[in-house]
Parts: structure tokens; sequence; C-alpha cells
């Protein structure tokens, strides 16, 4: 039996101890829903747990490497139990970012890169899928990049990830729509926080000029776009744009 709009979902929030992912630990635990907090950096995710529970929401702190099955399988035993079985799984893992052209990658380059930015995802996915089906319900969200339809010079892993993830969501809103399981992606622009701040080595003003808002996407935004795909069943396959009209710009 599915949930009924707005009724509070168990949430694993993967790459949840700073950035986007710990911006929508916070916004979705504020909204009712109890929150897995799922990365590598215990004492980042244990300030994130801290400042929900401070707040009055529920949360757990589970650090794990998701590029490593058997760390994630513990995570999702300790979640199940503790916690509930996932409901929603929001995946803002941050990538293995390299600028290299393809030609100068190695082969285990290739692999790790591609692993960590896709394989990880569907690993995890592969897992919590059963937990979603079972409860006949389910949200899948996936942070794309608008890199993934447009490209990015130098870099051919995160531009194949990112597609990689697109495509993933309309295969399992394919497969699993008749379980209540709907599947989303939010194609990013430049969103304000470390990333951006470091490429644009603190200025960023001709990041702005690209979009027609002529302002930086803020994590806020699109945590609040995450919490309204959790209560819209009748969204999924899609890919949504959160960039500020990126390239509409007139200069």
């Amino acid at each position: 039996m599915g949930k009924t709009l707005g009724e509070p979902r168990v949430v694993l929030v993967a790459g949840a101890s700073r950035g986007i992912g710990a911006t929508t630990a916070r916004a979705l635990a504020a909204a009712g829903h109890p929150v897995g907090l799922l990365a590598r950096d215990a004492d980042a995710l244990d300030a994130q747990v801290a400042a929900i529970t401070a707040a009055g929401g529920r949360a757990l702190a589970l650090p794990a490497d998701v590029g490593d099955p058997e760390q994630v399988d513990a995570a999702l035993h300790r979640m199940r139990a503790e916690l509930g079985a996932p409901a929603a799984l929001i995946w803002s893992v941050a990538p293995r970012f390299v600028h290299q052209k393809l030609h100068e990658l190695d082969d285990a380059e290739i692999g790790q890169g591609v692993d960590i930015d896709l394989v990880a995802a569907l690993r995890l996915l592969r897992r919590v899928l059963p937990d979603m089906m079972r409860a006949h319900d389910g949200r899948i969200v996936l942070l794309s990049s608008r890199a993934a339809s447009h490209g990015l010079r130098g870099a051919p892993l995160y531009v194949v990830s990112k597609a990689g993830l697109e495509g993933l969501v309309r295969s399992l809103t394919v497969d699993y729509a008749a379980y209540g399981i709907t599947a989303n992606a939010l194609r990013l622009g430049f969103v304000d926080g470390e990333r951006v701040q470091y490429r644009a080595a603190g200025d960023v003003s001709d990041l702005k000029t690209r979009a027609a808002t002529r302002s930086l996407v803020q994590p806020d935004e699109v945590a609040d776009a995450i919490r309204w795909l959790l209560t819209a069943p009748s969204t999924t396959g899609a890919v949504i744009d959160v960039d500020g009209g990126i390239g509409l710009a007139v200069r």
C-alpha cells in the first residue's frame, strides 16, 4: 500500500556529509521524514545528525564508502534496524572529478571514475529497490548535471556518469512504476558551494552571467525540488533542469 501525499518516508541520502546532500537531509528531516545520512566522513555526519536532532528531527549517521559493497550492506542493515527500511533514496554523492581528456586516462582511472560516479549508484539501488517493492512505494532522486546534455571539456568520465544516471531514471520508471516507485533526476547548473567557488577562484560573476536569473542555484532550492518530488506520484522518468536558465540568458 503506497503512502498518501505528504506522509513521511524513511529517506536515505547518499553523500550527506556536506553540500547539497547535507542541506537536503536537514530539509527533509525538518519536513518530518526520518533520514539516514550516508557518506565516508563520520565526523561530518555526526555534526549533521546533531543539528537535525537539535531541531527536532530524526536522523541516523551511516558512515560508509559507497564504493565498498560490504560497508554499504552494513550501513543498510543498521538503517533498517534503527530507522526503518528506506522508502526514498537521494543520490547526491560528489563525483570523482578528473580534468583529463579520454586519451590521457589509463584503464584503472576509467574504472575508478565510472565506479564511484555511476556503478556505485546502481549497486545501492539494487539493494534498496526490494524494500520499496515490498512496500509498494518508493521515491528515487538522482542528481545529474547540465554536462550530461551539453558535455564538459576534459571531463569524459563525469559526463558519461551523469548521462548514465539520467538514462537510469527512465529505465527504473519502465521497470518499477507498477510498484508505486518513481525515479527522477535533477539536472543541475552552477550550485553555490565549495566546488563552484574553487572552480571560479572565488569570483563567480562570470558563472552568474551564464544564467537567465543572473545568480547561482542555491542548495536550498535543490532540496526544495527534492522534497516536492517525494510528494509527486505522477512525476517519474523525468529529468528536471534546476540551473537558473543557463544558455537562455541574453548577454
